[in-house]
């Protein structure tokens, strides 16, 4: 189950990002956030919450589609019951991450059984034509976990089992390679155009440390220890990058990556945080998925649900958005 936020819409005196969201029936659906209004089905079936991604303007969203395995459905997010589907060929999907400035998704490709796995990422264009974007560095590698650009577009940071690769988007050309994370690693998120930090479980535990990646210097530094697994997301609006400590998840702490200092924001009766998963435009809102108060809590025995939830980031004041719907991305 997996949701996107796309776009914006009007509520009232507010302007609300858009959410699209996948149901346990492989149903597409949209929304907003605020919540404002009931949602829209998109798509009935047949989409793959786990491995969807926005186009840049958040008017199509990109996912891997059932019952196809090797194929993308293109998705309309401004109209209900329109797709397109991308044939990527007898090579099944890996990953589905980003679009590249072109307009093309950006994808990881296996084979069938592990003949494959030395098989890099790609551009895959929206009339199913590939492109090879870049293969892992060394020998004897597994295929790529994750791909995010630099947000200037200039650099590719690849993530595969224990290594860290960063590709010359211009070129191809491998500018920095870092094999043997002990532990592996889990995600990664750019801070500016030339540090990232990444995940990776710490020796002898089941938690994540952050490490710092400096490309430029070519250096990596452990920097945050004791953080939730996926449980991290860096803000732009409020140049704060954001995680759950793994000894609870009833609170979000934030740190500044030119300073270190860190915060902490108190969420009353939430429980089981799963993921951070974006912050709207004006930097006010985070989207998480957790387990929270239900509504009808108000009116009878207290209960909770799991769902998305919308948390102000200035008062830690949160709402349900969805219920039974999981992970979500801002559009960038």
């Amino acid at each position: 189950m997996l949701a996107v936020l796309t776009g914006f819409c009007l509520c009232g005196a507010v302007i609300a990002d858009s959410l699209v969201y996948v149901t346990n029936d492989f149903a597409l659906w949209k929304t907003s956030v605020p919540p404002c209004g009931k949602p829209t089905l998109l798509y009935g079936h047949d989409v793959i919450g786990s491995l969807m991604v926005p186009s840049p303007d958040g008017r199509y969203l990109a996912a891997k589609i059932i019952p196809e395995g090797a194929a993308i459905g293109l998705f309309d997010t401004q109209r209900s019951g329109i797709r397109r589907t991308i044939r990527t060929g007898d090579v099944g999907l890996k990953f589905l991450e980003e679009w590249d400035r072109a307009g093309s998704v950006l994808v990881a490709k296996v084979g069938r059984g592990m003949e494959g796995l030395h098989l890099g990422v790609y551009s895959t264009s929206a009339d199913g034509r590939r492109k090879l974007v870049a293969r892992p560095a060394a020998k004897g590698l597994l295929a790529a976990n994750h791909a995010r650009y630099s947000p200037d577009g200039r650099l590719l940071a690849i993530q595969g089992g224990d290594w860290l690769q960063i590709v010359r988007v211009s070129d191809g050309k491998t500018g920095f390679f870092r094999k043997g994370f002990e532990g592996g690693l889990h995600q990664l998120a750019w801070l500016d155009d030339n540090r990232l930090a990444v995940s990776s479980l710490e020796p002898d535990s089941r938690a994540d440390r952050l490490v710092l990646v400096d490309v430029a210097r070519r250096s990596v530094k452990p920097w945050v220890h004791g953080v939730s697994i996926n449980c991290m997301v860096y803000s732009k609006p409020r140049g704060r990058l954001y995680y759950v400590d793994a000894q609870g998840a009833d609170a979000l702490f934030s740190i500044e990556p030119g300073t270190g200092r860190v915060d902490l924001l108190t969420l009353d009766d939430m429980t089981d945080i799963r993921g951070l998963d974006g912050v709207t435009a004006d930097g006010k809102t985070m989207v998480i998925h957790a387990s929270g108060p239900s509504p009808q809590s108000a009116n009878g025995p207290a209960s909770s649900v799991y769902g998305i939830w919308a948390v102000d980031l200035d008062t830690g004041k949160h709402t349900l958005v969805a219920e039974h719907a999981g992970p979500a991305a801002i559009l960038p």
